[in-house]
């Protein structure tokens, strides 16, 4: 079970004048059960959240002498990385639209280039083969979102070749 499958009692859209949810459209937003589902989900939600977190906190090998490849001086960084997913997932989830799509390029840039520099300036594990890894990761996570904010930046652009 992960956040997306609750997100999704809360993704409504309008079809003739009515919001209606997403994934069952006979169902009516904000209306009889939907209300208790939509509480429930936003509860439980909630509670998984701070789970998570909490358990991504406290859960790193202090030793520096460890044989485990995934031992991390903290997991700040990995934290970090579930709240990126966490804040990913509800823009995703409630502003799909065309006109958003700009400030979700920027919170896109914003949020991988934090996690790039996390990882590359921190060096959070004790192997530098992970660090490396997640480095790598994270860099191509960022090179990404770079590329799609020129591809948004010359999407009207008639052009023929290569860029």
């Amino acid at each position: 079970m992960n956040i997306e499958t609750f997100t999704t009692m809360l993704h409504c859209h309008a079809v003739e004048g009515v919001e209606v949810l997403t994934l069952f459209e006979d169902f009516e937003c904000w209306h009889g059960m939907h209300i208790i589902h939509a509480t429930f989900s936003i509860v439980v939600s909630s509670v998984f959240i701070i789970i998570s977190l909490v358990v991504a906190l406290t859960y790193f090998e202090s030793k520096s002498a460890s044989h485990d490849i995934s031992a991390r001086v903290n997991s700040r960084a990995d934290v970090f990385i579930i709240l990126m997913k966490i804040i990913l997932i509800y823009i995703f989830a409630f502003l799909p639209y065309p006109e958003y799509h700009w400030f979700i390029i920027a919170v896109l840039l914003i949020v991988s280039f934090t996690a790039y520099f996390n990882y590359r300036n921190n060096w959070p594990y004790y192997s530098d083969r992970m660090n490396k890894f997640f480095c790598a990761l994270t860099g191509i996570f960022l090179w990404a979102n770079v590329i799609l904010f020129i591809a948004k930046l010359l999407e009207n652009t008639d052009f023929s070749g290569a860029l």
